[in-house]
């Protein structure tokens, strides 16, 4: 495997209407996203995946509270897949995107505003 230069392949902010923020890379990887809600209201962020320029397909939906953060880690991600999300507010949801290890599990977990895991789910069934 080439060795990378920069482990974070994409980050920005979520915008109202679904958006890519995530297209795959050369070849299948796994990636690992994190969200925060960086506004004062509660935020519905829906991600879905659209794989091999078909259908759109939900991934996920959560809400964050003010300060409150998701990660969704592990994710498999094909060369030609695109991952889109949208949120209630644009421009109050930050995201980064990283790549994962090749083994890493599927897992999501959600955090209060203090840091506190609020919920953890158990790892994910594969896509």
């Amino acid at each position: 495997m080439a060795q990378k230069t920069n482990l974070t392949i994409a980050d920005g902010q979520v915008a109202a209407t679904a958006t890519e923020i995530l297209a795959g890379q050369d070849y299948a990887r796994r990636v690992n996203i994190s969200f925060s809600n960086v506004g004062t209201t509660d935020e519905t962020l829906i991600l879905t995946i659209v794989r091999n320029s078909g259908t759109a397909r939900r991934v996920r939906r959560v809400t964050l509270l003010e300060n409150e953060q998701f990660d969704l880690s592990g994710y498999p991600l094909n060369s030609t897949d695109s991952l889109r999300a949208q949120t209630t507010n644009a421009s109050t949801v930050d995201y980064v995107a990283s790549f994962a290890a090749d083994d890493a599990p599927l897992t999501s977990v959600t955090y209060d505003a203090d840091g506190a895991r609020k919920n953890v789910s158990a790892v994910l069934e594969q896509l």
